[in-house]
């Protein structure tokens, strides 16, 4: 359990030396939008918050178990204001999409000039 109120510049190093860390202050981690995505969906899932700290290689002794179950309680009550978590495949069909529609915006326009010309 994390006891002490700052973290040292090797512990702020560690931390954000995981993809899950964004920035660390002396007292205060900030985690990625995707990590409180994924942490989340496993509480739901059943998977307790120590378990989802220790699968993303996040180190208890600096975070705190205690406070591991008070940011998940946070996270899930602020879950409506996340954006919300997109799966491969549905990114890959809104990129194709805008895609079609920046070809024909395209197209059109070549038409247009075509036409003033």
């Amino acid at each position: 359990m994390r006891k002490q109120k700052n973290f040292t510049e090797e512990q702020k190093c560690k931390l954000l030396k995981s993809p899950f860390v964004e920035k660390v202050y002396s007292n205060h981690i900030v985690y990625s939008i995707e990590f409180k995505q994924i942490a989340i969906s496993k509480y739901k899932q059943g998977v307790i918050p120590v378990k989802i700290f220790i699968d993303a290689d996040l180190d208890l002794e600096l975070i705190g178990k205690k406070n591991a179950f008070n940011l998940i309680k946070k996270w899930l009550k602020e879950s409506d204001k996340l954006p919300k978590f997109k799966s491969l495949e549905q990114e890959v069909k809104e990129l194709r999409e805008r895609n079609l529609y920046l070809e024909e915006m395209l197209y059109a326009t070549k038409k247009f000039q075509e036409l003033l010309d």
